[in-house]
């Protein structure tokens, strides 16, 4: 940190900006201080259930997963649009089988046992 006094005040060079300590020790900044207390969390809409599992052992599955996007508007919850009109949401699918995993050889060359 640096210092230098200027017409009898101090003048501190800090790492986040220039801070002015004048003659009466009250210090002058261009920092913003938010006099506001943060927002309550947030009361998002159909919220996700605890997660059960009642998958079966050496099965195929398919799951198809699709997010819609909301946004509070007024303090009520709306599904997003684009500017165009189009609902904002993206749909995903995705297969697994569950049991034992595979062993998957990336290369053509033969696996050795030391």
């Amino acid at each position: 940190m640096q210092t230098a006094q200027i017409n009898n005040a101090v003048l501190i060079n800090s790492n986040n900006g220039n801070v002015l300590l004048a003659n009466n020790a009250a210090f002058k900044t261009n920092t913003i201080i938010n006099p506001l207390p943060p927002p309550p969390p947030p009361n998002y809409p159909n919220p996700v259930p605890d997660a059960v599992n009642f998958l079966e052992i050496d099965k195929d599955y398919k799951f198809t997963v699709t997010a819609t996007l909301k946004e509070s508007i007024n303090g009520s919850w709306v599904t997003a649009v684009t500017r165009t009109g189009l609902l904002v949401s993206e749909t995903k699918t995705k297969t697994f089988r569950t049991g034992p995993m595979q062993v998957v050889q990336v290369n053509n060359i033969a696996p050795s046992i030391k």
